[in-house]
């Protein structure tokens, strides 16, 4: 009995895996349905408007993230993050140019589309790890497998590098001569980071899973 309850808490899902999946739905939902759904916007018609209300559900799901951090910490972590945001953002904004878009196509959507990466990506990873451990872990791609700390890297780390890869995918579509209104930058982009986003979660709690399995097996 006791061994089996062992296992069964082992595959539960820890709450800041289910705060990322929180995030991931919210950001495709926000995206994909509920613009069209609740007001009848278009992606290539309002494309700032559906970012910018992505962004205030994406924000509103961090936040539901930020409450499964330590009652002592959370405060600390949440400030920190919001300092992160901007700078972030624009990061992300210099990276459009370094990747060939023009400076004359600079608009509103361009700007809430590098708010909206920063809101989805750097913001719940940075509510999950220090700054400093998340960078490291980037750089070198080592994680603590067979650790407690396991659950909160790979949940940090494998949907943001989803939504990166799935924004720079992105990119292909956009110099193509097929003459669709769903080419112009930043809409495929948006596409496909929201895309890769919940690709990286759903591989990231299949990790955790898999991870505390052997873990408990083990023990």
């Amino acid at each position: 009995g006791a061994c089996e309850s062992d296992q069964v808490c082992s595959m539960a899902v820890a709450p800041g895996q289910l705060g990322i999946l929180c995030v991931g739905l919210t950001s495709a939902m926000s995206v994909f349905v509920l613009p069209q759904a609740l007001f009848g916007l278009s992606l290539v018609e309002n494309t700032a408007h559906i970012i910018a209300f992505g962004i205030t559900c994406v924000f509103l799901a961090d936040m539901l993230l930020a409450s499964t951090c330590r009652q002592q910490q959370r405060g600390a972590r949440f400030s920190k993050c919001l300092v992160y945001i901007v700078p972030a953002a624009c990061a992300f904004h210099g990276l459009f140019f370094l990747f060939g878009l023009s400076p004359f196509n600079c608009d509103l959507s361009t700007l809430a589309f590098a708010l909206f990466l920063a809101v989805l990506v750097v913001f719940p990873a940075m509510l999950l790890l220090e700054p400093l451990q998340l960078i490291q872990i980037f750089a070198s791609n080592k994680f603590s497998w067979g650790h407690a700390s396991l659950s909160n890297e790979v949940m940090a780390v494998y949907p943001a590098w989803g939504a990166l890869v799935g924004c720079w995918l992105g990119t292909f579509p956009i110099p193509l001569d097929w003459d669709q209104p769903w080419q112009l930058f930043p809409i495929p982009c948006l596409f496909s980071a929201v895309i890769g986003h919940c690709i990286g979660v759903i591989i990231a709690v299949i990790v955790c899973q898999m991870s505390s399995r052997t873990v408990s097996k083990r023990s």
